[in-house]
């Protein structure tokens, strides 16, 4: 799902870069500076404000002054602004929590932003905020995955192309994405994804020791259906050394670190014909 805000380090170079400028003129209060270009209808001074609030660059981060700024540079036509904007209305930072107005925010900025493409993308797929709709859903994963730094739109893409969903089945395009996600991003859901490929021989030749290595990864990064399927591969010895022992610590692991979850306690009592909880 949307990862957490992570700050702007452009615009850490941006803000430093007007500090720097503003030195040369003497002692200069930047975020009062900045109003006063602001306040007369400047969407670049109105989007800088924006970040500093939210971020606490030069001031203290207040995110209801944040989301005013950059309102008014979203009217302007900043997809910056659209952009945070909208992650301030997903998770209700300084405004209340709307994820229709978000979403309002991201199609905006989505044509020229890629990062609000991937959000779209995932609102689409997963029926957040919206019906689920796997063609529009293709369409924005399509355009973010092409930011190298979009693991979550990669894997969408690359699933959609694997199962058929918005688009015709395409093994290769599959391969092709979810790799790109598993290896250059680190995505768990594409690791545990491309695992079941090379698990099931599924578009790729059956592979134990590669199946493995993703699914291990993936488990190691607390996805809980990775957890359950390395444990049943060391318990049969499928791309690894069989072992038993780790087929328990691992399950045991799964059922603690999901809320006691079932399919692990399941799992565990059809392997080794004991209780979980007992063992």
């Amino acid at each position: 799902m949307l990862k957490g805000i992570k700050k702007v380090l452009a615009y850490v170079f941006f803000i430093s870069c007007l500090m720097m400028s503003f030195s040369m003129l003497g002692k200069v209060d930047i975020p009062k500076s900045l109003e006063s270009v602001a306040t007369k209808g400047n969407t670049t001074a109105q989007e800088s404000l924006g970040y500093m609030y939210f971020n606490g660059f030069f001031v203290d981060a207040d995110y209801k002054t944040a989301v005013k700024w950059l309102q008014m540079a979203a009217e302007g036509g900043s997809a910056k602004s659209q952009l945070l904007l909208g992650e301030c209305y997903y998770e209700g930072l300084g405004t209340d929590k709307d994820v229709q107005k978000a979403m309002e925010l991201w199609s905006k900025a989505a044509p020229l932003n890629k990062k609000a493409a991937g959000y779209l993308a995932e609102l689409y797929y997963y029926g957040i905020g919206t019906e689920k709709d796997y063609k529009k859903a293709a369409l924005w994963a399509e355009k973010a995955a092409t930011d190298s730094l979009n693991g979550d739109a990669k894997y969408i893409i690359g699933e959609m192309y694997l199962k058929g969903e918005g688009v015709p089945k395409d093994d290769a395009k599959a391969l092709h994405w979810l790799a790109q996600s598993a290896d250059m991003c680190t995505n768990p859901e594409a690791q545990l994804a491309l695992g079941y490929m090379y698990y099931n021989g599924e578009g790729v030749t059956k592979d134990y020791k590669k199946a493995a290595t993703y699914v291990l990864n993936s488990a190691l990064q607390g996805n809980h259906k990775a957890q359950l399927l390395i444990a049943k591969m060391f318990y049969t010895g499928s791309g690894v050394k069989e072992d038993k022992a780790v087929t328990k610590f691992l399950l045991k692991k799964a059922f603690l670190d999901n809320n006691q979850n079932e399919q692990a306690k399941k799992l565990y009592t059809e392997l080794f014909n004991n209780d979980i909880k007992k063992d």
